[in-house]
């Protein structure tokens, strides 16, 4: 399924991130995309490297920010740090 990352439908886009082939290097480039719904899968992707990943959580668009709050490769540095400016 990797192999869709580069299709022109978004809904096949994101299921190339549900490869476990996929490679980090995809999941950014996807973190990129057009599309929210593709955005939104890969800032949520624990492949996303860590440097994007932080990027994204001052996305503009909350739904990517929130998304990538809930990345379950977040550093713990930066989960202590959302929780001590949650308002």
């Amino acid at each position: 399924m990797a192999r869709l990352a580069g299709s022109p439908d978004p809904h096949h886009r994101r299921l190339a991130l549900l490869d476990p082939l996929t490679t980090a290097e995809t999941v950014e480039r996807l973190s990129h995309d057009e599309q929210r719904g593709v955005r939104t899968a890969a800032a949520q992707d624990p492949r996303l490297p860590v440097p994007r990943l932080r990027a994204l959580l001052h996305d503009a668009d909350d739904q990517i920010a929130y998304a990538a709050a809930a990345n379950p490769a977040l550093p713990l540095e930066d989960m202590a740090e959302l929780v001590r400016t949650a308002s």
